[in-house]
């Protein structure tokens, strides 16, 4: 039931369990990857992983688990999430 969040939450949270660049951000314009440098504790770096989702778990909540779970880190366990991936850019308007 991860509502979201933000990159500088969700990047310190991964390197407690897996390093390296672990996917990509894609606008029209550019790109910059998702690089994670490692930050263990103990043994955080090799112990097993279960992530619970469910649809209510959407944004960086989603890119938690896809992440862990495509660097061979974590099983994924429970409902389809939403699919609700995106960053978003704050413009201040006159």
């Amino acid at each position: 039931m991860n509502g979201g969040g933000s990159s500088s939450v969700v990047e310190p949270i991964l390197s407690y369990f897996v390093s390296g660049t672990l996917g990509e951000f894609a606008s029209r314009k550019d790109s910059r990857p998702l690089a994670v440098e490692s930050d263990p504790i103990q043994n955080s770096q090799t112990v097993p992983i279960v992530v619970l989702v469910s649809e209510e778990t959407v944004s960086f909540g989603e890119i938690f688990s896809g992440a862990l779970r495509d660097a061979g880190r974590a099983r994924i366990v429970g409902q389809p999430t939403l699919g609700n991936v995106e960053v978003l850019h704050g413009y201040n308007l006159a």
